[in-house]
């Protein structure tokens, strides 16, 4: 006998696979064409903050965007899982999952403290 929950799962863990591969990919990808466009441009680099990485401004923006994708993929990936969980009715892990956001929401607040 084949457990339901198992077989409707497994389109929707592929989903949450591609999601977190997807993400990677796009980070990657931003970073290597920041990389690629400061050195072409031989411009200095310097910092940017949180706020500003969407003004149009060059390879550091870029590469900034990049590593905030790169940060955001997993946060996602929780998200799609929690949804995962929830519809399969194991709120244990939707609980944990919850935990998780919640103590990514606290890193991100102290990060701007």
């Amino acid at each position: 006998m084949v457990d339901r929950q198992q077989t409707s799962s497994k389109p929707a863990q592929q989903l949450v696979q591609r999601l977190l591969q997807g993400g990677l990919a796009t980070s990657v990808m931003l970073l290597i064409t920041g990389l690629t466009w400061s050195v072409i441009s031989d411009t200095p680099s310097s910092p940017v903050r949180l706020g500003e990485f969407l003004e149009w401004g060059g390879p550091d923006r870029m590469m900034a965007l990049g590593a905030l994708t790169l940060a955001l993929t997993p946060f996602g990936g929780v998200v799609a899982l929690i949804l995962l969980w929830w519809r399969e009715r194991d709120y244990r892990f939707v609980a944990t999952g919850l935990a998780v956001l919640g103590i990514l929401g606290i890193a991100i607040l102290v990060g701007h403290a």
